[in-house]
């Protein structure tokens, strides 16, 4: 992100679709990024974002993370 960007943020946009285990939890949502590059221009997008979390030693640890970029609606 660094390499690309100066200033971005990033801010959840939709329902958090979450299914969990015991020990294992999936999460699925939708995320809106927004920053300027280092040559000032601007950049916005829709990402769909999976991630699978890991209950370890008492605590929920993120394991694995997936996005995309997604120009559908949501």
């Amino acid at each position: 992100m660094e390499d690309t960007f100066k200033r971005w943020h990033i801010n959840i946009v939709s329902a958090i679709n979450l299914r969990r285990t015991q020990d294992m939890a999936a999460a699925n949502f939708f995320t809106e990024l927004s920053g300027i590059t280092h040559e000032d221009g601007v950049m916005n997008q829709t990402q769909a974002v999976s991630q699978i979390w890991e209950k370890i030693t008492g605590g929920w640890h993120l394991v694995h993370e997936h996005s995309t970029v997604h120009n559908g609606a949501l």
